[in-house]
């Protein structure tokens, strides 16, 4: 769920009308594990470029805050959070996409 919840984000809003149903069988319960674990190392990625990435893309997703609050929190402008936020979009769009391929 965290892994479609940040996959949702880092897509452009006008793909992020689509609805998407979510299933609670036996198989996605068999892979929750994996996918927490899959969302954790793509936030360990990030931080290893840049903690402050992370740390945006954290406050975003799953705190809600928008660009001024993390900015206010973090002491820089709203300009280098959007900027780290599009890095993050980006790099988490390339790092899950390689994952399916590879």
């Amino acid at each position: 769920m965290m892994k479609r919840l940040l996959i949702h984000h880092a897509r452009p809003l006008y793909r992020r009308a689509e609805q998407v149903e979510i299933s609670e069988d036996a198989e996605a319960a068999d892979t929750k594990a994996e996918s927490l674990q899959e969302v954790e190392d793509a936030l360990a990625g990030l931080a290893a470029i840049d903690h402050r990435l992370r740390t945006v893309v954290e406050m975003k997703v799953f705190e809600g805050l928008t660009g001024d609050e993390i900015a206010r929190q973090l002491g820089c402008s709203r300009g280098t959070v959007n900027n780290w936020w599009r890095f993050a979009q980006s790099w988490l769009q390339e790092e899950w996409a390689a994952g399916r391929s590879g």
